[in-house]
């Protein structure tokens, strides 16, 4: 099941990619299709501007990396962090870390960014998305680079036990 469902989240966002960079988006599953006009629908309100899409980058120090689905200008809002979700029950909890450390994986490789993050969590019926806003926290931020450091801390402490 999990499997199936990273795959229809992986065609809406290779779909997604292709309609903004002006390709023919293919959709794979029915289900692809009314996330993906659920897309439609949050793209012909908001008319966003795209300033970059799909892009990995790396934090060494931290040793993280992460793939940010967009970055746009939309409305009066310049350089806001953008992910599309497919996910059937919303977890804003969750979100608002990963929010934060893409802000910081931008943030380490001079991105520019606003201190707004949405993230759009898709309809699979094709109905209008949900919207999660995040403003960026230092208290969120501290809390991401702890969770971070006792992750590895943790990680070599299961090397040394085996």
């Amino acid at each position: 099941v999990l499997d199936a469902k990273a795959k229809v989240g992986t065609n809406v966002h290779e779909a997604i990619g292709d309609l903004v960079s002006g390709n023919f988006p293919l959709l794979e599953t029915e289900k692809a299709v009314g996330y993906f006009r659920s897309y439609e629908r949050w793209h012909s309100s908001e008319k966003p501007q795209y300033l970059r899409m799909e892009q990995r980058f790396y934090d060494d120090k931290l040793m993280i990396t992460g793939q940010v689905d967009a970055i746009v200008n939309v409305g009066s809002e310049q350089h806001v962090l953008i992910d599309f979700k497919t996910s059937y029950t919303p977890n804003p909890d969750i979100w608002v870390l990963q929010a934060h450390f893409y802000w910081h994986l931008c943030h380490v490789n001079s991105v520019e960014l606003s201190k707004k993050m949405k993230w759009i969590n898709l309809d699979r019926k094709g109905g209008n998305p949900r919207i999660f806003n995040f403003d960026f926290s230092e208290v969120t931020m501290l809390r991401c680079i702890d969770l971070a450091t006792q992750w590895w801390i943790d990680y070599e402490n299961s090397k040394d036990e085996t």
